[in-house]
């Protein structure tokens, strides 16, 4: 079909699959919902820290933080209203953003010695989950950046006027609170972005086998581990057979157009479309179509379309 991408015969390459924009934009939502908790958090600890406790912390300042990353939320859900696609550029820019605010906040509470400093563990779960490798590196080389830089720069932590000589159980309590804060919002992200990626599979599997002839899974041996009932048609074979090969027993060798120890390889992330010659029993072989991508789970799921018809 015109604008198809296929394969020159004899070739391995790949194409090249971006992160979709709509799970950035979802991203991004979540993104958002983390901050909101986080932001009302550290307000409700500001407040506790100076009316109950007495501390002579910059209160104006941390406001002002907390007011602009609240601000940047409001603009942020007035452009998701938008029709433009959301990037990965985009979305570690405002995980940026919270890093930039979160040092803030920190340099002028006590930089490394502030129980909250467990925060930062927040955008980086965010980043490895939702962007690609190099921007997580990214991440994990600013965050200990910062980290550093405030066990060296920071506004010492003022005393607690009304704490009575209970300040190291009152740091001890922050250190609870902001390791269980931490803790709660990046399982609760990746358990979303688990739900996600388990539903985008499932709806890639139900197009694969409606646009397709027929659909394996090959295990990461290379043993087929399911097969549609088309695809038991097309080879020849019932799936109770099926199950018994591997892939490379499917696949004429000295006639395939592409490698098959090269397909098992395919990473995660990557779609791949080949041209495969494949052997059914008592018949000619059969020329087909390959479109492979690697599930979640490890498995490749591939679906065959019949390059006769």
């Amino acid at each position: 079909a015109p604008g198809d991408q296929r394969y020159n015969a004899g070739t391995m390459s790949e194409l090249s699959v971006s992160t979709p924009h709509a799970s950035a934009a979802i991203n991004l939502r979540r993104l958002l919902a983390v901050r909101a908790i986080t932001l009302g958090g550290l307000l409700i600890t500001l407040w506790f820290a100076v009316a109950r406790l007495g501390m002579a912390l910059p209160t104006g300042t941390l406001l002002l933080v907390l007011a602009a990353m609240t601000g940047l939320s409001l603009a942020t859900l007035w452009r998701l209203a938008r029709p433009r696609p959301v990037g990965d550029c985009e979305l570690f820019a405002q995980l940026l953003a919270d890093v930039a605010a979160l040092t803030v906040v920190l340099y002028y509470s006590g930089g490394s010695t502030n129980p909250f400093v467990t925060l930062y563990l927040l955008p980086l779960a965010m980043t490895a989950a939702a962007l690609p490798g190099a921007r997580v590196w990214w991440m994990a080389g600013i965050t200990v950046a910062c980290y550093s830089a405030l066990y060296v720069w920071h506004v010492p932590m003022p005393h607690a006027a009304h704490a009575h000589g209970a300040e190291f159980g009152i740091h001890v309590a922050g250190m609870w609170l902001g390791f269980v804060l931490s803790a709660g919002l990046i399982a609760a992200f990746a358990a979303r972005m688990s739900a996600t990626l388990r539903q985008r599979d499932q709806q890639y599997h139900l197009l694969a086998e409606q646009a397709a002839d027929g659909v394996l899974l090959v295990a990461a041996d290379g043993r087929v581990a399911d097969a549609s009932p088309g695809a038991a048609v097309l080879l020849g074979r019932p799936r109770t057979a099926l199950l018994k090969l591997s892939l490379a027993d499917l696949v004429e060798a000295d006639k395939a157009v592409d490698n098959v120890a090269g397909l098992l390889v395919l990473p995660s992330g990557r779609r791949l479309t080949s041209a495969f010659r494949l052997r059914r029993p008592g018949a000619a072989s059969l020329e087909v179509e390959v479109s492979a991508r690697r599930l979640v789970d490890g498995r490749l799921q591939l679906a065959m379309r019949d390059l006769a018809e």
